[in-house]
């Protein structure tokens, strides 16, 4: 079977819809953050290393958003409350290692954050509890011209004891140079394949191996083999003769990228 074309649609809407989702929970965790913002911003633009503390926020954030996707996916809904956040506490590091390595320097990035400086400003316009946080992008942000010169890659602002340890950063590169690689198989100046990690966030979300208890480990189950199913026909549909070298490094990138969230939970202790 192929990947038809209303599956394509559904996962470019799907996309939009976690990327909306994104920008709000970055309004409501920053609004009454305005420091947070700030060190956010340096970070991002300047390159100042993160301090474990720091890193812990960024996490946080990430957490938020991560999670909120997830509990709105339509598996989620047939699964007891419990067995949802169970799957998520659990498979929450690999989400985030996933979303750092395969957007942590993608050009899609820049565009990404010039529109959320819009929504920043549009939210602001309408209301007033919004106008600091606005008012503070305006006066640390460069130009939307500016941005894809400046923002830096995520590996290099890990904080300082973790990049003082080489062997660590040389291996994480390799592993994050393997994720980027594999979730842009078509080398795209314009990003990884967003179908590739949405499809995979599901097989990493509804995974199994762990040892706390689910109420139908059996049903999160079978909806993980929905989604390794999904992937197999999505890539044989979208990359040919390019599929089989595909196929097997996806089997091996839950490796790199549990390489990469043990990096990551290390640099917030």
């Amino acid at each position: 079977m192929t990947f038809t074309r209303e599956e394509k649609m559904y996962y470019d809407n799907e996309f939009k819809s976690m990327i909306d989702l994104t920008y709000a929970k970055c309004l409501e965790f920053f609004v009454n953050r305005l420091d947070d913002f700030k060190s956010y911003h340096e970070t991002l633009f300047l390159g100042i290393p993160l301090t474990p503390e720091k890193m812990k926020m960024m996490m946080r954030l990430d957490e938020v958003t991560i999670t909120s996707y997830c509990l709105q996916l339509d598996d989620c809904y047939e699964l007891s409350f419990h067995d949802r956040m169970t799957l998520i506490k659990n498979n929450f590091p690999a989400l985030y290692g996933l979303t750092w390595a395969g957007y942590g320097q993608d050009s899609s990035a820049y565009e990404y954050y010039a529109t959320f400086l819009e929504v920043i400003k549009g939210k602001a316009s309408t209301d007033d509890k919004y106008r600091p946080l606005a008012c503070l992008a305006e006066q640390l942000l460069p130009s939307c011209s500016a941005i894809e010169t400046n923002l830096v890659d995520l590996n290099e602002i890990l904080p300082p004891e973790i990049l003082r340890q080489e062997s660590k950063i040389t291996e994480l590169n390799q592993e994050t140079r393997k994720v980027r690689e594999w979730c842009n198989p078509s080398g795209s100046a314009i990003g990884p394949d967003n179908n590739i990690i949405l499809i995979f966030y599901k097989i990493i979300l509804f995974g199994t191996e762990f040892s706390d208890r689910l109420d139908d480990p059996a049903k999160c189950g079978a909806i993980q083999d929905k989604y390794l199913w999904q992937l197999h026909r999505y890539v044989k549909t979208q990359f040919g003769k390019k599929s089989y070298a595909l196929l097997h490094e996806t089997a091996m990138i839950p490796l790199s990228i549990k390489s990469i969230s043990n990096v990551l939970e290390e640099a917030g202790k």
